[in-house]
């Protein structure tokens, strides 16, 4: 009987001790599992698709978290969005990993696991639910269609955000107990805890302002809470503020940013008829994720019996939810979840040119475990083989999520395999095409960039950025009059394209039609009038071929103003002052090149021929002409007749005149065997007067 007592109490303590343990060990398991199902994410590259306007291209980002940098995350409305904590934690990343992807993304894959973490210990408090929890935070921890937020480095956002709206909906329903139990102390701070994680995850991302309709669905399951509902509003009250203050935001910055759709853009009729599609199609991806990628082009259209079928599908789910809705509060509650939290980007206000996207799924998709796991339970609670089977099917279940998400993840290396895929598993995806031409480009492979950008007209014959990307890399192999044609179409589509006006600018100069080329830069300039420098550069040096020095020397001096350290600017801007008589200018602009490019031939060239051949002796200096074209020479191997007669000339002006006819006969051969005759009869007369100890004078050097 001892013996029985004691093994009875061995038991007991196994079985407190596995209790005690089986929490920490879910939470070992999730970690473990999402870092393996992720591993292929240190391979992983930022891509052509946002990354550049987030991380990579982006200087206030680069600059690290300094005053000015979050002043700015905090009035930007850059990339049309408003989310300056997900800008403060992309300037953090930089400042410790710089321009190495693995860091951010290794980074998005922690907040990943620490937000499945935090679900299932969230669910397993309001629920009490233990292994349902652990399944439910399993499913949102692997399920493919999360890899988006998670191995795409800009979306930062989505995990970031994730993060402060588990821990608001928490802090909330830990009140609700508290506030129920009379504990008024500890409900209000978890109350206050609430609404400041609330307003933290808002500057994350404003997809949160769905949150305080879902403190009521948690209200009614599993909080059941028996306030009355006026009660329970006024509570949400403001939480409601600071959704309507999130969402004012959002939509003035992405109206003034260009990314929210007019009726024109997109009709009120196509937008109705897509909200039931996407709708239908979270729900396939959810259950059946295939065919997963970057972008889902928006269709204008829809056939009939796919609007019908996806109304149909809504309308029968939400009818038999609705009459459970007493018997199994989480189905109501789960669905009502899956459908509101996608509200702000179903496209009834459409931002963007996609019909959907696999990040929105990111927290919605729970409203949708929720039916199946605890609707799955119940059914099998008096069935203990079909609990058994449950259990199994649920383990293999997140087996075939986790291989899937490891693929997946895949696609995700570099902007090839992403974008390449997304046109290999969907027709029709111009923006797909578009980025794979961008980054073929980048890669410089032109000729199949080419190929991928025409694809993407092909589809979209109304897509100006392809037409003026197209162009450009025309324009790179000389073939101008197609550039041209390319552009101006882009222009049609979009009068005020301040890329394809300058690009239409460079073709028409190039082609020698001047006059059009200004109009073009004028126009671009006119369209985008801050931080242009290249534009005004060239409009400057068209100006300058059409003689009109004024003008041109305006823009140059623009140019060289918004890029003071871009020495290349500046000696076109000398060359200028050169062409208009004004020597000096020109000289200070030399000198100013060459203090940041000393392998500038032209400045050293053009310097060197002012300080030996002008008449003007406050310019002259001779021993340093020597030393500015003997530079010039050789960093053209001696092999340019204009460079060899400047260095003769510079010879002359220091006195020694031996050198001078050496360098002078050398240049003039250069120049016979160029048929340059004119120039070999100017280095003649140069020779002669070399020969006589003179130095050569040019009129036009002062």
């Amino acid at each position: 009987m001892l013996e029985s007592i004691a093994k009875s109490e061995s038991q007991g303590q196994a079985a407190a001790l596995l209790q005690s343990w089986r929490k920490p060990l879910v939470c070992l398991v999730l970690a473990v599992w999402v870092a393996l199902a992720y591993a292929q994410i240190v391979h992983c590259e930022f891509v052509d698709y946002d990354d550049g306007d987030y991380i990579t291209n982006n200087p206030p980002i680069q600059h690290g978290v300094t005053w000015q940098s979050v002043c700015w995350a905090f009035t930007t409305g850059w990339a049309c969005n408003w989310h300056p904590l997900t800008w403060i934690s992309h300037m953090v990343d930089f400042r410790l990993f710089g321009t190495d992807p693995v860091g951010f993304h290794v980074e998005n894959v922690l907040f990943h696991i620490a937000n499945s973490i935090l679900l299932f210990l969230f669910f397993e408090y309001i629920t009490a639910a233990f292994w349902r929890s652990a399944i439910l935070a399993g499913f949102f921890a692997l399920h493919p269609f999360h890899v988006e937020s998670v191995a795409w480095a800009s979306e930062r956002k989505d995990v970031l955000s994730t993060l402060f709206w588990i821990l608001s909906a928490w802090m909330y329903c830990a009140y609700a107990r508290f506030q129920t139990a009379g504990d008024a102390v500890r409900a209000r701070r978890l109350y206050g805890g609430s609404l400041i994680a609330f307003g933290v995850g808002l500057l994350a991302k404003p997809m949160l302002v769905t949150l305080p309709c879902i403190l009521f669905l948690l209200d009614y399951w599993p909080l059941r809470r028996a306030a009355r509902w006026t009660r329970l509003a006024a509570e949400k009250i403001p939480y409601f503020v600071f959704s309507f203050g999130a969402s004012v935001t959002t939509l003035v910055v992405q109206q003034e940013g260009g990314a929210m759709k007019s009726l024109v853009n997109y009709t009120l009729k196509s937008r109705v008829e897509n909200t039931p599609v996407s709708y239908a199609r979270y729900l396939e991806k959810t259950f059946w994720p295939s065919g997963l990628k970057v972008f889902y082009a928006y269709i204008e259209s829809w056939p009939a019996w796919i609007i019908g079928v996806s109304c149909a599908a809504l309308i029968v789910v939400s009818v038999l939810v609705f009459r459970r809705w007493r018997a199994q509060p989480y189905l109501t509650v789960g669905w009502l979840w899956f459908l509101g939290m996608l509200v702000p980007t179903i496209g009834i206000i459409q931002v963007g040119e996609q019909s959907m996207a696999d990040r929105y799924s990111y927290l919605s998709s729970v409203g949708i475990f929720i039916m199946v796991i605890w609707g799955a339970a119940e059914l099998a609670q008096s069935r203990p083989w079909l609990r058994l089977a449950g259990s199994w099917a649920a383990v293999a279940a997140l087996a075939a999520c986790s291989a899937l998400t490891f693929l997946q993840v895949g696609y995700w290396r570099n902007s090839a395999t992403l974008f390449g895929h997304a046109t290999e598993v969907g027709a029709n995806n111009d923006l797909a095409y578009y980025n794979l031409g961008c980054y073929l480009a980048k890669m410089r492979d032109p000729t199949n960039a080419i190929i991928d950008f025409q694809h993407a007209i092909d589809i979209n014959p109304k897509y100006p950025r392809a037409y003026n990307n197209l162009a450009y890399l025309q324009l790179e192999k000389g073939e101008l009059s197609q550039a041209i044609s390319n552009l101006n179409k882009a222009v049609a589509l979009r009068p005020a394209y301040p890329e394809a006006l300058a690009n239409l600018g460079r073709a028409q100069a190039a082609k020698g039609h001047a006059d059009a080329a200004i109009a073009s830069f004028e126009a671009s300039i006119r369209s985008s009038p801050t931080n242009v420098p290249d534009t005004r550069h060239r409009l400057g040096m068209a100006l300058l071929q059409q003689r009109s020095f004024d003008r041109a020397v305006a823009q140059l001096k623009q140019a060289v103003s918004l890029r003071p350290r871009e020495a290349a600017y500046r000696v076109d801007l000398a060359g200028a002052w050169l062409a208009d008589g004004k020597i000096t200018n020109a000289v200070n602009e030399y000198e100013i090149a060459l203090k940041l490019n000393p392998n500038i031939t032209e400045a050293c060239n053009n310097l060197a021929w002012i300080m030996a051949a002008s008449p003007d002796p406050s310019l002259r200096d001779g021993p340093l002409a020597v030393e500015l074209a003997r530079h010039a020479v050789e960093l053209t191997g001696a092999s340019n007749p204009f460079l060899v007669g400047t260095f003769a000339a510079a010879c002359a002006e220091a006195g020694r005149f031996d050198e001078a006819v050496r360098a002078a006969s050398q240049a003039r051969a250069l120049a016979l065997a160029r048929t340059n005759s004119a120039l070999a009869a100017s280095l003649s007369a140069q020779i002669q007067l070399y020969q006589g100890h003179k130095p050569f004078r040019d009129p036009n050097a002062q």
